[in-house]
C-alpha cells in the first residue's frame, strides 16, 4: 500500500491537519506501531504494578520478613521501570537512527556564474526520494508548532488534574472521610 504523492506533501500544516496525518499513519502501520511500541510500555506498566502492590502491602504487613519480602519487590519493580524506560529510550534511538539513515542532510548551492551570487540550502531530504525534502525554515516551524502544542497539551493535563483532585476532595467531604472528619474530647 503506498501513499499518493500529495498524501505527504511538505507544507506549513495547522495543529488539525498534522493531527490527521499523524492519524492516518497510525492507522495504515497500526500493527507495526503496536510491535513497536508496547514492549517498553509492557515492562514500565508491569514495574508499576510491581512496586504498588509492595507499597501497598508495606504499610499492612505486622511480620519483618514479609517487610523485608516486600521491599525487595519494590526494588525490583523500581528496576523493572528504569528497565522500561531505557527500552523506550533505545526504541527512540533506532527510531531516530532509522530517520537519519534514510533522510540524510542535503546541502545545495546555487551558484550563477554571470552574476556571480551563491545560495546555499540546507534540507532534510528521503535517500530515495530527495525531490521531498525538508528545509530547516520548515523544520524549525514544525519545531515551534510543537512546542506550542505540547505547552498547550500540559496546561490541559494540569487543568484536568486539578479538576479530578478537587472533585475527589469534595466526594470524601460528602463521604465523611475519616481524615476529614473533626475530632472531639
Amino acid at each position: 500500500m503506498s501513499a499518493p504523492a500529495n498524501d505527504l506533501a511538505i507544507a506549513p500544516l495547522g495543529a488539525g491537519d498534522l493531527i490527521d496525518r499523524a492519524v492516518r499513519l497510525y492507522r495504515r502501520h497500526f500493527l507495526t506501531l503496536i510491535r513497536i511500541a508496547a514492549p517498553p510500555v509492557v515492562i514500565s506498566a508491569a514495574g508499576s504494578a510491581l512496586t504498588t502492590i509492595a507499597f501497598r502491602a508495606i504499610g499492612a504487613t505486622p511480620s519483618s520478613t514479609r517487610l523485608l519480602l516486600y521491599l525487595l519487590v519494590a526494588f525490583g519493580g523500581g528496576i523493572v521501570i528504569a528497565a522500561g524506560s531505557l527500552f523506550s529510550l533505545i526504541v527512540m534511538g533506532g527510531a531516530t537512527r532509522n530517520l537519519v539513515a534514510h533522510s540524510p542532510v542535503v546541502m545545495k548551492v546555487y551558484h550563477h556564474p554571470k552574476e556571480g551570487w551563491t545560495h546555499r540550502e540546507i534540507a532534510l531530504a528521503n535517500a530515495k526520494n530527495r525531490d521531498r525534502e525538508v528545509s530547516l525554515a520548515n523544520l524549525k516551524k514544525a519545531v515551534s508548532e510543537s512546542e506550542r502544542l505540547a505547552k498547550a497539551l500540559y496546561g490541559l493535563y494540569g487543568k484536568i488534574h486539578m479538576r479530578v483532585v478537587t472533585d475527589r476532595q469534595a466526594v470524601r467531604h460528602r463521604a465523611g472521610h475519616p481524615s476529614n472528619r473533626e475530632t472531639g474530647l
